[in-house]
């Protein structure tokens, strides 16, 4: 009890509350890896209802939120209850299973290996210059009987045929212009230049 004429006592500060520590937000394709899941499996969550929130216009997600969310609807992450990266790395740095660096430290390749390796690759090179070897033959074949030509004699024979057509065409108004003169009718005149045209083209496929 406080007597009388005592100060009243001070009363005592109330604790101040510890801030919430900020969320760790990662992208959806980290926290997919990190949960084991696909990407379009933790779409369809966000789409149910999983915590998100927009970063610069990028979803993100804190894993804390995400599997306190799943686990509130029973819901587990991992393709087929498969482990997430880094459980995975825990489960096998805790069993001490040898990783596979260290399971080649342990078996240095023997010299039978790298003897059948060599014999595979020259094997590989003999095959590829038989093949080449029978293509470069059966051009040369080709070439010999006249059904295969170089692309120089291709070009020259094309361009060939473009000024003999040329020619042809060109000499067409000269041979027939008397002809279409003295005509009056038209249905005359286009017998006479179709005729001629027939000729010219005639000539050109021989």
């Amino acid at each position: 009890m406080r007597r009388i004429g005592e100060p009243n006592p001070k009363p005592k500060p109330k604790p101040k509350p510890k801030p919430k520590p900020k969320p760790k937000l990662v992208s959806l394709t980290d926290a997919a890896r990190e949960l084991g899941m696909s990407r379009e499996a933790l779409r369809n969550w966000r789409r149910k209802g999983c915590p998100s929130t927009m970063v610069a216009r990028r979803v993100m997600v804190d894993l804390d939120e995400v599997r306190e969310w799943a686990r509130g609807r029973g819901l587990a992450p991992g393709r087929q209850g498969r482990p997430s990266l880094t459980q995975r790395a825990e489960g096998i740095a805790a069993s001490g299973a040898p990783t596979s660096s260290s399971r080649v430290d342990e078996r240095p390749p023997r010299a039978e290996d790298s003897a059948a390796m060599l014999v595979r690759k020259e094997a590989l090179a003999k095959a590829r210059v038989q093949f080449w070897r029978a293509k470069t033959d059966k051009i040369r074949a080709l070439q010999a009987i006249g059904e295969l030509v170089s692309r120089a004699e291709a070009v020259a024979a094309h361009t060939q045929a473009v000024e003999r057509a040329k020619a042809a065409l060109m000499a067409l108004p000269p041979r027939i212009s008397a002809t279409l003169a003295a005509e009056e009718s038209p249905r005359k005149i286009e017998g006479a230049l179709t005729r001629a045209l027939v000729d010219v083209l005639r000539e050109l496929a021989k």
